[in-house]
């Protein structure tokens, strides 16, 4: 019975919704399940790393998503916390999106792929790799949770013990974080760029624990936040690497580039881990696509499946690619 509510969470009731967070237009991911937001949009008229964008771009943000400057928001502070301001609205303005039982997030160059998991033959991207009310419903019968599967870094220094000691993550104020950043410091296995689906429950629980230490570490006064940064780094890494950030720092009015998100995709890993050990075998670390690669992407499926015993499907996929390419 508890199998059949689960997966009746993204058909019924409040449903599930994954943000898909852009910073300038490029291809529109948008159905049942995904919602496209435009991050940083009340900075958007201003130039940024990737030069102004112009009124038309901008037009096309406004006509095809949400934007993150809505309700309760720190759209403002974009250029530095990356995607945490779609995190922050998604928090404080949830009924916006239907109250979901289930609420993730990825981004428009990164989706995640359930493909190998379901089995699905289909020439359409996003049914392909299972992002769609019907896939995501055979996700979450067995699945509680979702993130990026984890990566090994442990032949590699830490940004995360250089933030350790300007953002002070304690045992006392930040049981769950400070208990998986021990492990983390033990097994160096990393959830990469705040990609998750997680019940509504865990993801105000993750936003109760990581907000307040992301807004003390930007009331810290930045110039000796990026001191004491810029000294682990040159103690920690290469020459090279340091003189690297070095200049990077002094050309951003010396402060490092996003630092803030940056620490906040180590904290958000922490969170990842915490529900990882809560869920066991319920947790999936799923991989990641680039769908801008898609063509590389449908290529190894079409192998895959021509070498397979099923010739119904073979013939499917096989027409269903070569209309996929013919649109475009």
């Amino acid at each position: 019975m508890l199998k059949h509510n689960r997966r009746d969470n993204f058909r019924q009731g409040g449903g599930g919704k994954i943000l898909v967070c852009y910073h300038k237009k490029d291809k529109l991911f948008k159905n049942d399940v995904l919602v496209p937001i435009h991050c940083g949009r009340a900075l958007a008229c201003e130039t940024s790393k990737d030069g102004k964008m112009s009124q038309e771009d901008y037009q096309w943000m406004l006509d095809n998503m949400i934007g993150d400057d809505t309700g309760d928001n720190i759209s403002k502070l974009n250029r530095d916390v990356n995607e945490m301001t779609a995190i922050y609205w998604a928090w404080k303005n949830y009924d916006k999106l239907g109250n979901p039982d289930y609420i993730g997030l990825c981004h428009y160059r990164r989706f995640f792929d359930f493909s190998d998991i379901l089995k699905i033959h289909s020439f359409r991207l996003l049914n392909l790799i299972g992002l769609n009310n019907k896939c995501l419903n055979k996700i979450f019968s067995k699945y509680e949770t979702v993130f990026r599967e984890g990566t090994d870094v442990f032949k590699q220094p830490h940004s995360f013990d250089g933030y350790q000691k300007i953002v002070n993550l304690s045992a006392k104020y930040h049981p769950i974080l400070y208990k998986q950043y021990q492990k983390f410091q033990k097994e160096k296995i990393y959830y990469f760029n705040n990609m998750f689906i997680m019940k509504k429950e865990d993801f105000f629980e993750y936003c109760e624990e990581i907000f307040p230490l992301m807004f003390d570490f930007l009331a810290k006064p930045q110039e000796e936040v990026n001191a004491m940064f810029l000294d682990w780094v040159k103690e920690n890494w290469t020459e090279e690497t340091y003189l690297t950030i070095k200049k990077e720092t002094e050309n951003n009015n010396n402060i490092y580039p996003r630092i803030t998100g940056f620490m906040m995709e180590y904290i958000s890993s922490f969170y990842f881990s915490h529900l990882k050990e809560k869920y066991k075998e319920n947790a999936l670390g799923c991989p990641v696509i680039n769908p801008q690669n898609r063509f590389k992407f449908l290529s190894q499926k079409l192998f895959s499946i021509r070498n397979s015993s099923d010739k119904i499907h073979k013939k499917i996929y096989i027409l269903g690619f070569k209309l996929e390419f013919k649109r475009k």
